[in-house]
């Protein structure tokens, strides 16, 4: 997949599918997803990314040092359907 189209642009949110193809990361566990995502930061000259993974929430990635966070899927009778947390860890 060629991503050099959405050069300049602020945020892309592609699935975890695309986002392993355009990486050419296989996206078996959370360190290939992060491993896809700094990888896309550093080949596509977009500002942020945002890997969507259906049932399992979402991650958003920034340019800048190491800086993403996501946001997983809880009970969905919860009032708060997702919990932030910053990655990697403090």
């Amino acid at each position: 997949m060629d991503y050099s189209k959405y050069a300049g642009l602020t945020l892309i949110t592609p699935n975890r599918k695309e986002a392993g193809l355009a990486a050419g990361v296989e996206i078996r566990d959370e360190s290939g997803l992060f491993a896809a995502g700094r990888r896309l930061l550093d080949t596509v000259a977009v500002e942020k990314l945002l890997v969507t993974c259906g049932k399992d929430g979402m991650v958003f990635f920034e340019r800048g040092p190491s800086r993403s966070n996501s946001a997983r899927a809880r009970n969905r009778s919860t009032t708060c359907p997702a919990r932030a947390t910053r990655w990697p860890p403090p």
